[in-house]
Parts: C-alpha cells; sequence; structure tokens
C-alpha cells in the first residue's frame, strides 16, 4: 500500500474524527477508502443514469414538430391560472 500526504482543512479533519469517534470506522484510512468508494459509485450511477437517458431518448420515436404558439399558451393557461 502506497502512502500519500494530504492537507485537509480542519472542517474535514472534525468530520473524519466524528467518523472515528461513532465507531463507524477505525482509523483514518477507513474513512478515507469509504469515502473515496462513495464517490465511485455516485459517479458511476451518474453515467449509468445518463446511458439509460439517452437510450430512452433514441428509443422514444422520431421528433415531432412543435406548434410553438400553441404550445406557449398552454403553458400560460396552466400555470397562469394556478
Amino acid at each position: 500500500m502506497k502512502s500519500i500526504i494530504v492537507n485537509l482543512t480542519q472542517e474535514s479533519l472534525d468530520i473524519i474524527e466524528g467518523m472515528i469517534q461513532s465507531g463507524l470506522y477505525k482509523d483514518i484510512d477507513d474513512v478515507v477508502n469509504a469515502a473515496l468508494k462513495n464517490l465511485a459509485g455516485s459517479e458511476e450511477e451518474k453515467i449509468q443514469r445518463l446511458r439509460n437517458l439517452i437510450e430512452e431518448g433514441e428509443n422514444s420515436g422520431p421528433a415531432q414538430e412543435l406548434d410553438e404558439k400553441a404550445f406557449l399558451a398552454e403553458l400560460k393557461q396552466k400555470y397562469h391560472d394556478t
């Protein structure tokens, strides 16, 4: 395992210390490793969500013409009356 030096704010150190004192983690290494795994997982989830949305758009069929005036009138009626 490789050791590195990281400069943290006092706020970050307080958070780490709180996690250790809570008993959830045994030391700083555990806290940092859990945070990095969580961060990596979040990024992977975002990428997968974007892929799913792209696929949904591609599968939704061809684009349709939009009557801008009718659309704006509909929005005005829908949101002006509420």
